[in-house]
């Protein structure tokens, strides 16, 4: 199954006042979140079926990226595919999981 599941990542300087703002005046619910130091570095917030990711991150704040999970299956036809469109595939760790970005041709 070609099964995409995406949500936007914003990249925030003040993680505290992001979660205020999406879930004290927006009405969002965080569903998760990752920590180092015993800081939130990232998390979820959801309302519906609207799903945002913010990551912390004061050199990037302002910025954005689309988080795309994918299943196994769908992983492999992708792997397969990028070589095809000459695109990169580059791993990565972010937030405490592994990534793979994929880099346009130059």
């Amino acid at each position: 199954m070609d099964k995409w599941y995406a949500r936007p990542v914003f990249f925030v300087a003040d993680m505290p006042a992001a979660l205020a703002f999406y879930v004290e005046a927006l009405g969002f619910a965080q569903s998760w979140h990752y920590e180092e130091d015993g800081k939130t570095v990232a998390t979820q917030v959801n309302r519906g079926d609207c799903e945002v990711i913010f990551n912390r991150d004061v050199d990037r704040a302002g910025g954005a990226r689309l988080y795309v999970a994918l299943e196994p299956d769908t992983v492999a036809a992708l792997e397969h595919d990028l070589p095809l469109a000459r695109v990169m595939a580059v791993d990565g760790w972010e937030t405490g999981c592994r990534s793979r970005s994929a880099c346009p041709p130059a």
